[in-house]
Formats: C-alpha cells, sequence, structure tokens
C-alpha cells in the first residue's frame, strides 16, 4: 500500500509497484515504471505522471490526438510521501 484515496462514498487503498520491464507506447519507451492502482477504478488510466512529459495536440476535425516528448525514453520514479520517503 503506498496511500489511501476516499470518494464521496469510499474509502480504499492505493497500491503500487515497479515493473520489472520496459513499456513501449508508440516511439516511446517507458523505464520500469511505476504503477499505481485502486480497486474503485479498475480501468487502467494513462495519468497525470505520464502525460506531464508530453505536449498533446487535439485535431478535432479529424479527429486525432498527437503526443510529443521531448525524450523518447521517459522515467518515471515512484512516489514520494510527504516525508520524502520512499513508498513502503
Amino acid at each position: 500500500m503506498i496511500g489511501r484515496g476516499r470518494t464521496i462514498s469510499n474509502d480504499f487503498e492505493i497500491k503500487g509497484a515497479q515493473l520489472a520491464s520496459d513499456v513501449k507506447v508508440g516511439g516511446y519507451a517507458f523505464t520500469k515504471p511505476f504503477l499505481t492502482l485502486n480497486p474503485i477504478f479498475p480501468i487502467g488510466n494513462f495519468g497525470a505522471a505520464v502525460l506531464r512529459n508530453f505536449a498533446v495536440t487535439f485535431d478535432q476535425k479529424n479527429k486525432l490526438v498527437r503526443f510529443v516528448a521531448k525524450e523518447k525514453n521517459i522515467v518515471l520514479p515512484p512516489p514520494t510521501r510527504p516525508t520524502g520517503g520512499p513508498p513502503r
């Protein structure tokens, strides 16, 4: 468990782990990313930690989205606790 979350009707544990291998999406590689999961939202989420590395362009007319990052290999570090220590 790396934290707790709350919605209007639920409290839940947030769990996480670092993957043993890289994840590739398009022309980008995420080096052994740290993933967080919770039971309230069972579908995977690309997430802000990933998106902050990209400039995102929406082409509404052609129904396209373009993602551009400065680097082709992106490192997603594990979250830190307010005390600065790693999650347990």
